[in-house]
């Protein structure tokens, strides 16, 4: 489940990024001469951002899933297999 929200968040997070980064490209092509468009080839950049997607997952699932073991290190031992 915490993977699955990762996953979310991720795609969640390069897509507005994409969309930004868009709108802000086509405001600086009004201010300034200059062509802002990627020369990237299509397939590279598919397959880094899947790379960065899946990094990002697997570092918000180790995130999660280690957090409440530092949580309940912290507190009473009759507390503690609340967090487990």
């Amino acid at each position: 489940m915490v993977a699955v929200i990762g996953c979310v968040n991720a795609v969640l997070a390069v897509g507005s990024g994409k969309g930004i980064g868009a709108i802000s490209n086509r405001f600086l092509d009004h201010y300034t001469p200059f062509d802002y468009f990627p020369r990237i080839s299509l397939q590279a950049t598919l397959c880094m951002h899947a790379l960065c997607i899946y990094a990002l997952c697997v570092f918000t699932s180790i995130a999660s899933s280690i957090y409440p073991v530092f949580v309940a290190n912290h507190t009473s031992h009759a507390e503690s297999p609340h967090y487990q």
